[in-house]
């Protein structure tokens, strides 16, 4: 929806009338309203670096879902220094509303898919080739990056 002028029409009153039109051609219409405020940068919240056209091929070529995508940005809040990934998947299932079942279907495919790799010794890593949290620097070297490199290699993103 675009800005209105003043004087125009009020988005309340377009948004009224766009959801008057999809249910007169019965579509079903969801309405989700939130306080513009909750959606202002916070500096002291922690930030990822996101290789966007990377992400996108893989989300792509993988055929990844929302449920997928979902995944990934509750496993972020998880995510310490290195990008390591320490949590259950019943974790990430009550922070993400979702089955536990589903969660694992999903790591099983973010892990194939490159996003999640997995060291030798096991451990779990968020590819930072893909997605970084924090800061780049101090993830070059570390075997999050070394193990992601060479996914990303086979992979060609």
């Amino acid at each position: 929806m675009g800005r209105y002028k003043k004087g125009g029409q009020c988005p309340t009153d377009l948004a009224g009338s766009m959801i008057e039109d999809s249910m007169a051609q019965g579509q079903s219409v969801a309405v989700v309203i939130h306080d513009p405020k909750d959606f202002r940068i916070k500096p002291n919240e922690p930030f990822v670096i996101l290789f966007y056209r990377s992400l996108l091929s893989v989300i792509v070529d993988k055929k990844l879902t929302t449920t997928d995508l979902k995944v990934i940005l509750t496993v972020l809040d998880f995510v310490s220094q290195g990008n390591v990934v320490s949590l259950t998947h019943q974790d990430v299932a009550n922070k993400a509303k979702l089955v536990r079942q589903q969660v694992t279907n999903s790591l099983s495919k973010l892990v194939n898919a490159g996003v999640l790799v997995k060291s030798e010794s096991g451990s779990l890593f968020l590819n930072p080739h893909l997605i970084a949290k924090e800061n780049l620097k101090e993830i070059k070297g570390t075997e999050a990056y070394n193990v992601g490199g060479q996914k990303a290699k086979q992979l060609a993103f």
